[in-house]
């Protein structure tokens, strides 16, 4: 990881970003990314819940991935 000067939650969502982009017609369980992208639950859906707000990720109604 790079320096966490103030750019931590970048790292983070870029993390996610990438994770979603390679696996985006299969999707992921909220456990699942979180444990791949090396972050906490709580944290994965924080910022998910913020991309899926800005339109930058969608969320499949039938199962939310």
């Amino acid at each position: 990881m790079t320096d966490r000067s103030g750019t931590q939650s970048i790292e983070r969502t870029v993390r996610l970003l990438k994770a979603v982009a390679e696996r985006k017609d299969i999707g992921w369980r909220l456990t699942d990314l979180a444990l791949y992208c090396e972050l906490g639950k709580p944290t994965t859906h924080r910022i998910v819940k913020c991309l899926v707000a800005e339109r930058l990720l969608s969320q499949r109604p039938e199962d939310r991935r």
